[in-house]
């Protein structure tokens, strides 16, 4: 329910996918049924204000949110704080930790749920150029990293966020041998999802911190909360970028990214574990 941009719009499709591959019944943006119903909104500040209402009239029986309303517990006067909404899923562990420490009565009420990828195979060739991913860094940051590139004869190619075709990126992902990740934070990063499956290791920037408005939280994993040595390692900040680069080409021939995100991020895992959450 409530589809917005990409990133909402992709967590949907995911989803719908694997509900699909599960064989399980249900209905997307349909009138309430006459019995009470389990009821999940993905996004939507005024979906989950009118799904809250019919909750407290009796007309929806278990109401999950998230992972795509609200940036901080806070927004919207409040909005998840309702006492009639049952859960609020967020992608990874570090928000569920911000959250908690902005509204600690939720901490019970906050559950973790990544959205699934679509497999589409394995894209990565054995050569290839390293696909540089750019989302919200200055030009200073980003114009020194590519420097580095160059310096070291490192054929490459860039997108960045917004200004993108999604089939051209999945194109780009094709042939490339590695992706470069600069962004200074991530809820969940589908965009490091799609090339984990398709065999692609990422290097990427490890900002550890967000600001947003007022607030300031620091984190370990902030800007890709689910790599793991299957998929690649980070590097801090400009200086420590070449040394970052010769950690991650050394182990290259280790990452297995691929078999990790079909073991972990599948659209019918993923939708497995949101059906748990309705019941």
């Amino acid at each position: 329910m409530g589809r917005g941009t990409r990133g909402p719009e992709a967590v949907v499709a995911s989803l719908e996918r694997g509900l699909k591959v599960l064989k399980v019944d249900y209905q997307i943006n349909r009138p309430l049924p006459i019995n009470p119903v389990s009821i999940g909104v993905l996004s939507g500040v005024e979906t989950l204000r009118w799904a809250l209402e019919q909750k407290a009239s009796g007309k929806i029986s278990r109401l999950v949110a998230g992972p795509n309303i609200v940036v901080t517990p806070l927004d919207k006067d409040g909005l998840i704080r309702n006492k009639h909404l049952d859960l609020y899923l967020v992608p990874a562990q570090w928000s569920k930790d911000w959250w908690t420490s902005l509204a600690p009565e939720l901490a019970e009420k906050i559950k973790l749920w990544p959205a699934g990828v679509e497999d589409r195979g394995s894209l990565k060739k054995s050569k290839g150029i390293c696909l540089v991913y750019r989302k919200f860094v200055d030009d200073d940051f980003f114009n020194v990293i590519i420097s580095k590139l160059k310096l070291r004869g490192i054929d490459y190619k860039t997108v960045t966020y917004g200004q993108f075709r999604y089939q051209d990126f999945l194109a780009l992902l094709s042939q490339s041998r590695f992706m470069l990740y600069l962004s200074p934070l991530e809820s969940q990063g589908l965009a490091l999802h799609d090339a984990w499956m398709a065999d692609v290791p990422t290097l990427v920037y490890n900002s550890g911190v967000v600001h947003y408005k007022k607030f300031i939280w620091e984190g370990s994993v902030i800007t890709a909360p689910y790599l793991t040595p299957a998929c690649g390692c980070f590097f801090k900040n400009e200086a420590d970028f070449e040394s970052g680069l010769d950690r991650f080409l050394s182990g290259e021939k280790n990452f297995n990214p691929r078999q990790y995100s079909l073991e972990n991020f599948i659209d019918a895992v993923c939708a497995q574990k949101y059906l748990s959450y309705l019941k």
